[in-house]
């Protein structure tokens, strides 16, 4: 009785086994979904920079002021996931909001505002926006990519930095003067962050400290 048992047992654990061997592996799993490498989009991150107004020739005017750029919640719209992002440059109590789409930085717009690298080189595009008496308008009509760039902060030295030039004019005046926005990106996030005004003068703001949620 005991043997035909053992048998049995045996037979038993060899179907079984091989059952196991030739369980169907099913669908596999989704390829990981690349993510912006120069902008974590996470709440709880902030970068504080300090900012200085300089002038065309190079001339620092005025007092340093201190600034943080904070992801400070996040919010669905038509599905998808946004970051708040908020700042006091360059206008107080700014918020906009952003999310990372196959590595690239989307606004709620659907417009990209961040490249995955410097590849793409030149990206096309314009915008114009009306003052006081409908009589200011400024037309930003091209912005370049580039990577491979170093920078020393505060916070630390970085290398193969992303370059984003936003280049501006007046309108209707083309000719006249050329803003040019540069912002680098590290694996950290932005390390310098600038805005251009139409008397020529640039405020610019450079990496102090940062957080990185892990």
């Amino acid at each position: 009785m005991k043997t035909k048992l053992l048998v049995l047992f045996i037979l038993a654990s060899t179907i079984y086994s091989c059952k196991k061997d030739n369980i169907d592996p099913g669908t596999p799993a989704p390829e990981t979904i690349p993510m912006n490498a120069y902008f974590p989009l996470s709440i709880g991150n902030y970068w504080v920079y300090e900012f200085t107004t300089r002038l065309p020739d190079g001339t620092v005017v005025g007092t340093p002021s201190i600034d943080t750029l904070k992801i400070t919640g996040d919010t669905l719209i038509q599905s998808y996931t946004y970051y708040i992002l908020e700042t006091n440059k360059p206008s107080l109590n700014t918020s906009f909001m952003r999310r990372d789409s196959l590595g690239y930085i989307i606004n709620t717009k659907g417009a990209i505002t961040l490249f995955p690298s410097g590849n793409e080189g030149i990206f096309n595009f314009h915008y114009g926006f009306m003052g006081a008496g409908n009589t200011d308008t400024l037309y930003s009509y091209w912005e370049e990519f580039q990577d491979g760039y170093s920078l020393a902060t505060p916070a630390g030295n970085y290398t193969d930095c992303l370059a984003q030039l936003v280049k501006h004019q007046a309108w209707p005046n083309y000719g006249g003067h050329l803003g040019i926005d540069t912002n680098y990106y590290s694996e950290i996030g932005i390390i310098q962050r600038s805005f251009s005004y139409l008397s020529g003068a640039k405020n610019i703001g450079i990496l102090l400290d940062y957080h990185l949620e892990e």
